[in-house]
């Protein structure tokens, strides 16, 4: 249940932000950033289930979780000083792109883990490996424009739609683990 309010997060963090992006409305962003702090929390409890179900079958699960619950409180964090009016998000832009980098990283593992050892739906393992190779290829396109990765320059329209779409990928397979588990 966690995993499928942390994927309906995720949705609606990422059409807030995607009419910020659009719109420029002021109330988007900050209801984005309002879910965006949801889906963190949520998926902290996520990471930590998916932990517990395979760390008895591997302690190679020990660094992906660790490392995830790192960049999420990190990402949460600054989130929250964002939203509180304390930082610019510029500021915080790279770190929380770093971050949201390390979290698809650990969404590799997962999926890894459940094609190698079982326990859940195979096709969740080969829904995250694309989920992950989508995102990644969306954040390269970004990444290729230093301004929009600081911050300092919103995606342009098309951009946006551009990225929306795989990260979609990834609150489905949040979805899909919910409905598995």
């Amino acid at each position: 249940m966690v995993a499928i309010l942390a994927g309906l997060a995720f949705t609606a963090a990422m059409t807030m932000l995607l009419t910020f992006f659009v719109t420029g409305n002021a109330r988007a962003d900050r209801a984005g950033n309002v879910f965006f702090l949801l889906f963190y929390a949520l998926a902290a409890i996520v990471v930590a289930q998916l932990h517990a179900r395979y760390v008895d079958l591997t302690a190679l699960v020990w660094a992906p979780t660790a490392v995830a619950l790192v960049a999420l409180v990190v990402l949460f964090t600054s989130q929250a000083l964002v939203l509180a009016g304390r930082v610019d998000f510029r500021r915080v832009a790279v770190l929380q792109t770093a971050g949201f980098g390390v979290y698809v990283l650990w969404l590799l593992a997962a999926s890894v883990l459940v094609i190698a050892f079982g326990g859940l739906p195979l096709v969740l393992g080969w829904l995250g490996l694309a989920a992950v190779a989508v995102t990644l290829a969306a954040l390269a396109v970004f990444g290729r424009d230093p301004a929009v990765i600081r911050g300092d320059r919103p995606p342009g329209r098309i951009e946006a739609l551009f990225g929306f779409a795989p990260l979609l990928a990834i609150a489905a397979w949040l979805i899909v683990l919910g409905l598995s588990a």
